[in-house]
């Protein structure tokens, strides 16, 4: 009974990656072509876009969750709708971190993107979504949220290497202490350890749902972390390793719920 629960889960979730795929495909030329054509103020074309993309991903959330593919335990996350001019901080698990973290956040939510999508086609729609290049200067991030976004970092800079022991890379809290900006913590836990974690085309399905958990952390105001004797790059270290012990310790006392 459980190796055709298996297949079956098997078959939903390729069906799953075809629904994605082809989502990407058509937010990625037909809408993003029709928004261009019919919106021609940048700013409402920006949002515009945002806004059908953010809708796709939903679909594809409600989707998996029907067909038991992974499902989402929201929790808290919708508390951030009216956010702005904050750097949104998340953990990185699982390669359906952005899918579900982007799905639940206000359009006014701009994210570092790696270098690489910046490239082909895909850097024409990144452009007007108005994502920002993690290989550029803090003028792109300073300028977005100027202009009432939220940025969203993912500070590992890649997917979850040990989940006993995350590392984070200082460039959140750098942004965060040279430009006085506000923190928003948001913590994602999955409960099935391995999912998606490398490959995203992957057949290979747990022995149950996996459900992914948010939870909304405390607004960390810049007064809490910025102390003005000491340099910037002293206060992003201890900015770093603060963080570091907070989702660590969240993430422990997630495991520790589950085990017991």
């Amino acid at each position: 009974m459980r190796t055709v629960s298996a297949f079956v889960r098997c078959l939903t979730t390729l069906f799953i990656y075809g629904v994605f795929s082809g989502g990407a495909v058509l937010n990625g030329t037909l809408i993003y072509i029709l928004l261009i054509i019919f919106i021609r103020d940048p700013r409402k074309r920006q949002l515009a876009l945002r806004r059908a993309v953010r809708a796709g991903l939903r679909f594809f959330i409600f989707l998996a969750g029907i067909l038991g593919v992974f499902r989402v335990e929201a929790g808290d996350i919708r508390e951030l709708q009216g956010l702005r001019g904050a750097v949104i901080i998340v953990n990185h698990p699982t390669l359906a971190d952005f899918v579900i973290i982007i799905s639940h956040l206000d359009i006014h939510t701009n994210t570092m993107v790696k270098n690489s999508l910046t490239h082909g086609f895909m850097k024409y729609v990144i452009r007007h979504l108005g994502y920002v290049n993690n290989k550029s200067d803090f003028t792109e991030m300073r300028d977005a949220v100027a202009a009432g976004d939220n940025v969203l970092i993912f500070p590992e800079g890649t997917r979850t290497r040990d989940p006993a022991a995350l590392v984070f890379q200082r460039g959140a809290a750098n942004l965060a202490i040279r430009e006085a900006i506000p923190l928003q913590p948001v913590f994602i836990y999955c409960d099935a350890p391995g999912y998606l974690s490398r490959g995203f085309l992957s057949l290979r399905v747990p022995d149950h749902v996996p459900r992914y958990y948010l939870k909304k952390g405390d607004l960390l105001r810049p007064e809490e972390f910025l102390e003005t004797e000491k340099l910037p790059s002293v206060n992003a270290r201890h900015l770093t390793k603060r963080l570091e012990k907070m989702y660590n310790e969240w993430l422990l006392n997630c495991s520790n719920r589950k085990n017991r």
